[in-house]
């Protein structure tokens, strides 16, 4: 698993947790950092960019049979992007009620 694929389970792991104990500040801030960790890396593979954000915590080593080294995949991405947005929307309701 990459560095930051680890880092965004962590992250929306943790915004969903903060999101179910009603506390939104911890929810949004954790929310908004897997919503950049996923929308730059698919900014990064949908305009061919490197951003830099692969290697920003780790040198990776392990190259082999990889298209961009360190780099999570798209769908994974998504995936934490998707995430990232229900768990600020969930914030929003939260507030509500």
């Amino acid at each position: 698993m990459q560095y930051n694929t680890a880092l965004g389970f962590v992250v929306c792991g943790l915004g969903l947790l903060l999101a179910q104990i009603r506390n939104i500040k911890g929810a949004k801030v954790f929310g908004s950092i897997g919503l950049a960790i996923g929308l730059l890396t698919l900014i990064e593979y949908f305009f061919g960019l490197d951003l830099k954000i692969d290697q920003l915590f780790m040198d990776h080593y392990i190259t082999v049979a990889t298209s961009h080294p360190g780099r999570m995949a798209p769908n994974t991405a998504l995936c934490f992007f998707l995430t990232s947005v229900a768990i600020l929307f969930s914030t929003k309701k939260i507030q509500k009620n």
